[in-house]
């Protein structure tokens, strides 16, 4: 059990995010996570520490760690030892449940599982890579439980030579996947495939459609993570949500917790925030409805538009649905609100502009679509609680910032308010 507790002369927390490389992208939420609960908690500082292969994260970086939360897999039995050495420690995978502490979506398998069962086939399928088949044993395993109490069959298909999430580029090009291409021939019809992640989902259509099979009607594909691909990739491919958001933020304050002495973690500590995990329905799974096809149009709009000239009702005219309905089935889909997904698509134009440009401040704003300066600076400050101007300097010195949010440790301190003079000079409340 974790032994180590904040010290009162201590004045910062720090809380390392270990997530491992091939599963970044999807799990990037459970660090934003972490990073809004910081935001309330001044004290927080949140680091992330990548990994990769199958090696353990850095020591020098764990030592300067005052607790760590993770998402890991069944061989990192160091996350283990760093438990019984005394670091307070959660995971966000059921990796080692009972063995550390542990916030997770658990019984995703089995949800999967009761979806996938609605389709015609007797066949499923796992899909991992090379690169990260070692992490997904549990996977598989409750996959073919599961496919068996529901008189499936299931196949477990390991061996994708580069994994597309470390490899993006390979999501499009697919070269010398030979192995792969002999699994999908000799793979029964119809038949269900459910994907380590998006990524390798994306990859797969591109295969199945390269062989002469129908999406979804010869392959039914079901990715993981709900990564931005899925949202866009061809004509959209469903996928398993996870709340990365409300796991990591939920992780992140029962370390907390534990170093202020409020609760204690146990290696048998469990939780389950919900909301959990949601199927998003679209084209690969046969989501072709109206209102599914809409939603795709709209988003496809969303990231081929300008954004100097986009609006959110442009993208309820592309719908061709009601704006009650659009904003309804847009927000499911994507978990952001249509007016959110404009601004971050003006956001990150802006923060790109302001990383990489000399223009004036004035000139990025006119580039995003705003007419006065000072609109601009009011939604910048909106959307990060910076003036341009200090993203502008922070950008400079961090680039990868550009496409993630800002640290609460990188952000300049609030200035105090001064005292006004009739506050100075107003008298006590009487008793």
């Amino acid at each position: 059990m974790s032994t180590r507790q904040w010290h009162p002369n201590q004045s910062e927390l720090n809380i390392g995010i270990v997530i491992r490389n091939p599963f970044l992208q999807s799990r990037m939420n459970v660090l934003e996570g972490a990073r809004t609960y910081a935001l309330e908690h001044p004290q927080l500082r949140v680091f992330l520490i990548p990994t990769a292969d199958d090696r353990a994260p850095d020591r020098d970086a764990l030592a300067r760690m005052d607790g760590v939360v993770m998402w890991v897999g069944p061989d990192d039995r160091w996350a283990i030892d760093l438990w019984e050495s005394g670091m307070p420690v959660v995971n966000c995978s059921d990796a080692f449940q009972g063995a550390i502490p542990t916030i997770a979506n658990l019984g995703v398998h089995r949800q999967v599982m009761d979806f996938i069962a609605g389709f015609d086939g007797r066949c499923i399928a796992y899909v991992t890579s090379l690169e990260v088949r070692n992490g997904c044993h549990n996977g598989a395993r409750r996959l073919r439980e599961s496919a068996g109490d529901r008189k499936k069959i299931a196949y477990h298909f390991d061996r994708v030579g580069k994994d597309p999430a470390l490899h993006p580029e390979h999501m499009l090009v697919g070269k010398d996947e030979d192995e792969l291409e002999r699994f999908l021939n000799r793979l029964p019809k119809p038949a269900v495939i459910w994907c380590v992640h998006d990524e390798m989902a994306a990859l797969v259509w591109l295969k199945a459609e390269k062989l002469g099979y129908h999406v979804p009607n010869d392959l039914a594909l079901l990715g993981y993570g709900d990564h931005p691909c899925a949202m866009h990739a061809l004509k959209g491919i469903t996928s398993v949500r996870l709340n990365g958001s409300r796991l990591g933020a939920e992780a992140v304050r029962a370390v907390h917790g534990h170093l202020l002495g409020k609760q204690r973690l146990a290696r048998d500590f469990a939780m389950v925030p919900e909301p959990g995990a949601t199927i998003i329905q679209r084209a690969s799974t046969g989501d072709t409805s109206p209102s599914g096809v809409a939603i795709q149009r709209a988003w496809s709009l969303l990231e081929n538009t300008p954004p100097q000239n986009l609006t959110v009702k442009d993208l309820v005219n592309c719908s061709t649905t009601s704006r009650v309905h659009f904003y309804a089935q847009f927000t499911k889909a994507f978990g952001i609100t249509p007016g959110q997904a404009v601004r971050n698509v003006k956001l990150r134009m802006a923060k790109a502009a302001l990383a990489s440009s000399n223009d004036s401040i004035t000139q990025i704003g006119k580039l995003c679509g705003f007419e006065g300066n000072g609109k601009f600076n009011n939604f910048i400050r909106r959307e990060t609680g910076m003036t341009p101007g200090a993203l502008r300097r922070i950008l400079r010195n961090h680039p990868s910032f550009a496409n993630e949010p800002i640290p609460t440790s990188a952000k300049p301190p609030k200035p105090q308010r001064a005292e006004s003079k009739r506050a100075k000079s107003a008298s006590p409340p009487e008793e």
